[in-house]
């Protein structure tokens, strides 16, 4: 577990809500974004296959808001060492 640095990050707004695109190169199981992000209202994880080099949710890649108060996210994956993308929407 450590704390990962999105190497992208694309905003854009969805009316009264806001599309955060978190692009990095490196995650692990249990690893934590520090977003800053307030008022999250849905997280969706991808991760890009080591083994097939294919992109999607099969490799079990999920995420869950730790503590609401600083947007710390963090991350389970089914492989380490994976490229991944977080994708949330916030009401911010």
């Amino acid at each position: 577990m450590a704390e990962r640095t999105p190497s992208t990050i694309i905003r854009g707004s969805l009316g009264e809500f806001t599309l955060h695109v978190a692009e990095f190169a490196d995650l692990d199981n249990a690893d934590t974004w520090a977003s800053g992000i307030q008022g999250i209202v849905s997280i969706m994880a991808v991760q890009t296959s080591a083994s097939t080099g294919t992109v999607g949710l099969n490799q079990g890649a999920g995420a869950t808001l730790t503590t609401a108060s600083t947007g710390l996210i963090t991350v389970f994956n089914g492989e380490d060492a994976q490229t991944g993308t977080l994708w949330v929407i916030s009401r911010s």
